[in-house]
């Protein structure tokens, strides 16, 4: 990548690496070889202990690779929080550190930001990889509008976009309020798009396939999915106290509203809760091929939530 043409808006590419592993190298090289070459990857690594310091000293800090290494795990939010309030380019593209770009994803984005610019911040489709590198489905969505954003607003629902695939203008983080925070994670990335949104951008997803999203077995998407949905559902009763205008609940507060609600509610969250995280682990043993599993479990969620799992197996597979 080299900053040299400078009709082109300038891209920084921002990673957070704790503990790749092996998927790390991939995830830089889709970056490095990206077709749009106005870029800078940044790679932020958390005080990684599996040999991930030793793979970035190959790279070193570079006109086009700069790397900024943590003493201390801060955590993705801090870790980006670092970065993102003091970039000078336009436009920040996210990655997760055993993700794949497709080489002309930045060329994608910057086309449809600069065609958008009420947009604050967009994503893309993805398409799902086992642990190697085989494409087992696909996400896509349908926050493709602005009036797809309000529905969610109108139903007191938070709404997402691929963080791994986003782009964001880096005039938002220039604000005091926002920025990553810390205390919804792994869900702070769903309290940011809102809230860029509430400030009074758009935030979408434009139709195509951008970035190729890995599920393993460490990745948050398959582990500590209890405490990932308690965290959504923090993050929506503090969304929704804010709109309401409200002071948003602090963690105890929200625990013990959660502990007064009657049995038959709390019960049916569990309910729905537990085919989600069923679900997952279907779609987690499919990719591992251990497919009489990947039935069970998702004969299972069907049961418990046949509606959701319907609509996401519609959104997910792909049709040979």
């Amino acid at each position: 990548m080299r900053k040299n043409e400078t009709a082109q808006p300038s891209v920084a590419i921002v990673i957070a690496a704790y503990n790749p592993g092996s998927y790390l190298k991939e995830a830089i090289d889709s970056c490095l070889q990206q077709t749009y070459k106005n870029c800078r990857l940044i790679i932020i690594n958390d005080a990684s202990s599996d040999g991930t310091a030793k793979l970035l000293t190959d790279h070193g800090n570079t006109p086009a690779v700069t790397v900024i290494t943590n003493n201390a795990n801060k955590g993705r939010a801090k870790s980006l929080n670092q970065v993102l309030q003091n970039l000078e380019e336009p436009y920040v593209a996210l990655l997760d550190a055993d993700d794949v770009m497709y080489s002309d994803r930045i060329k994608k984005q910057v086309a449809f930001m600069e065609a958008n610019p009420e947009v604050g911040a967009s994503s893309g489709f993805m398409d799902y990889i086992s642990s190697k590198g085989i494409v087992i489905g696909h996400a896509k969505s349908d926050l493709l509008s602005e009036k797809d954003a309000q529905r969610g607003v109108e139903n007191k629902d938070p709404f997402a976009i691929f963080t791994p695939c986003s782009i964001i203008r880096t005039e938002i983080f220039k604000s005091d309020n926002i920025f990553f925070r810390p205390e919804f994670w792994p869900a702070d990335d769903v309290d940011l798009w809102n809230r860029i949104h509430e400030g009074g951008w758009h935030v979408l997803v434009q139709p195509e396939f951008l970035t190729q999203y890995r599920i393993h077995a460490n990745s948050a998407v398959t582990s500590n999915f209890f405490y990932t949905r308690m965290q959504f559902e923090f993050l929506r009763e503090c969304m929704r106290a804010r709109r309401r205008g409200n002071k948003e609940p602090t963690k105890k507060e929200f625990i013990r509203m959660m502990k007064s609600r009657p049995l038959w509610v709390r019960i049916n969250s569990l309910r729905k809760t537990y085919a989600k995280g069923v679900y997952r682990a279907g779609g987690f043993a499919f990719a591992e091929k251990k497919y009489l599993r990947a039935i069970r479990m998702l004969t299972l969620a069907g049961v418990l939530q046949p509606i959701y799992v319907f609509r996401r197996l519609k959104q997910q597979v792909r049709l040979k």
